[in-house]
């Protein structure tokens, strides 16, 4: 293939099933070397297994490419000239190629049956030799054959493989001597007509100028088939690269029972797209020596076929996890909530009006976990209780509740100390105020607001008044902090207990600081 030639690539996903984490980094890297090179990325349905295929997984497909934000140049919703984009409906140019390719003696009708030909098979393997179909039809004379076929008789078509062997120059994996002999004479169509994978995806790739062929490994035999059909088609093939298998933690091909390995999945639950692009394309290849997180804009200028390793990568969830966490917390608050409300909305939390109209509010909540949750999804159960409350005390709650005597006391005492301290309002309570709550400081705690600025105390001074009752009552700072997040969360576990408090504000403390008194009073 000449390199002068436009770059165009391809993703051909088969719609039988979600879209695997596999095929999500395979049309990746296509679209990454396409901005690269300044080509066409296109998009192909290779739907050829009908009875499988459905209009759900094409959908699931389309939204993941798009959830990860790729686009395509060409495909089945974009009008251009290489169309039509699905394989079902460019059946009329399959068959006629195929029957040249008999009549040139490439190809040729195979009538065995099923039986017979694995009959062939155990045979050949008793021998000593490959387990393969035995050829029995290639020798039989063309005029037989023709007339077998015109009477009807039940036939598939099989490509006739040369002798010798084939070098393979693939952009990753290198130089690649295959011989021939260890390739069956694979059937391009099946008796009932319908033509297979290796004839229809080399067809196309043909018919629609592909330049470059991209993709896993697994598919690097069916790339010698491809190579040697569209030798006997007369033109000379694309470049094949292809990608190094994702593997497990253990080494080995990855699979379910390792890891999440269905791309809906990463979305349903809430990881974050760019995150999730950025780990994918270090599946593989490596921005630089140093740099782990990095924009698409600095992949696309750096991103070169000849950088991907050859050997397999592990996908490392703590890592990605890791890197999630990165991004969410390198977010804006703004950015952060639009993401979470949708999650926040399915748990039937708060509705998408609500929060629009008490966007400083909810800024805020989402602003206190941002660097406690690693996943859009992790963030509703967390903050579930400053939205409905809760019904129970955790039984380490409880327990820290209980610890001593004179908690009730204790608890009293904390809630007349907040009397003395300009605490936010409440939600629902004085609505209007709480939805003018001044945003958390980012940085810069320490500081006093600024004059006219707002009038509640941040997180931080309203800290340094807890410290200052405890040290007056001579208790340990624990002792006090403890027993009021229990009061306040239900929970021993949770963000800065000044934020709950800040968010909470002061009536909503006051009544949770009162229900646990009286629980403790029973």
């Amino acid at each position: 293939m000449s390199d002068s030639k436009p770059v165009r690539v391809r993703f051909a996903p088969s719609p039988t099933g979600p879209l695997h984490i596999g095929g999500a980094r395979t049309a990746l890297y296509n679209w990454l070397f396409a901005q690269t090179q300044g080509g066409t990325f296109l998009l192909r349905v290779d739907d050829t297994d009908h009875a499988r295929s459905s209009e759900e997984s094409l959908n699931n497909i389309l939204d993941g490419m798009r959830w990860l934000v790729m686009d395509w140049d060409e495909g089945p919703d974009k009008g251009c000239d290489f169309g039509p984009y699905f394989q079902m409906q460019r059946m009329g140019g399959y068959k006629p190629r195929l029957e040249k390719l008999v009549a040139e003696g490439r190809a040729y009708p195979c009538f065995c049956t099923p039986e017979q030909v694995q009959e062939g098979r155990e045979r050949q393997e008793k021998e000593g030799g490959r387990p393969m179909y035995d050829r029995r039809c290639r020798s039989l004379e063309a005029a037989e054959a023709k007339s077998r076929v015109e009477e009807g008789e039940a036939h598939t078509i099989r490509f006739a493989m040369p002798e010798g062997k084939i070098v393979i120059d693939d952009l990753i994996k290198g130089s690649v001597e295959v011989d021939l002999a260890e390739i069956d004479d694979w059937v391009m169509m099946r008796a009932d007509g319908t033509p297979l994978y290796n004839l229809c995806s080399t067809l196309d790739d043909l018919d629609m100028e592909i330049t470059h062929i991209i993709r896993g490994e697994e598919h690097f035999v069916n790339g010698v088939k491809q190579v040697l059909l569209f030798q006997a088609l007369g033109h000379e093939p694309p470049r094949f690269a292809h990608l190094p298998l994702i593997l497990g933690k253990n080494g080995k091909k990855l699979s379910k029972r390792m890891a999440q390995t269905n791309l809906p999945d990463y979305r349903d639950q809430g990881y974050p797209p760019k995150a999730i692009v950025n780990f994918f394309t270090l599946l593989g290849w490596g921005f630089d020596a140093e740099r782990e997180i990095f924009t698409m804009e600095e992949a696309i200028e750096r991103f070169s076929l000849d950088k991907v390793q050859k050997s397999g990568s592990i996908l490392d969830d703590e890592k990605m996890s890791w890197m999630c966490g990165v991004y969410i917390r390198n977010e804006s608050r703004a950015e952060l909530l639009g993401h979470v409300t949708p999650f926040l909305v399915a748990e039937g939390l708060c509705t998408e009006e609500e929060v629009a109209q008490h966007r400083a509010w909810f800024e805020n909540l989402v602003a206190c976990y941002q660097e406690r949750v690693r996943t859009y999804g992790e963030l509703p159960p967390k903050v579930v209780h400053y939205l409905r409350g809760f019904e129970d005390y955790e039984p380490k709650a409880w327990k820290n509740l209980n610890k001593k005597e004179g908690t009730a006391e204790l608890l009293e005492a904390y809630k007349e100390s907040l009397a003395a301290l300009a605490l936010p309002p409440s939600r629902p309570d004085r609505l209007d105020e709480a939805d003018t709550t001044v945003l958390l400081p980012t940085d810069k705690v320490e500081e006093v607001p600024a004059e006219g600025s707002t009038p509640f105390l941040y997180p931080k001074h309203i800290e340094n008044a807890a410290h200052a009752l405890a040290k007056s009552r001579e208790i340990g700072f624990g002792q006090l902090v403890h027993p009021i997040r229990a009061a306040l969360t239900g929970s021993a576990m949770g963000p800065s207990l000044f934020d709950v408090v800040y968010l909470l504000g002061r009536e909503e403390c006051e009544r949770r600081l009162d229900r646990a008194i009286a629980a403790l009073s029973k």
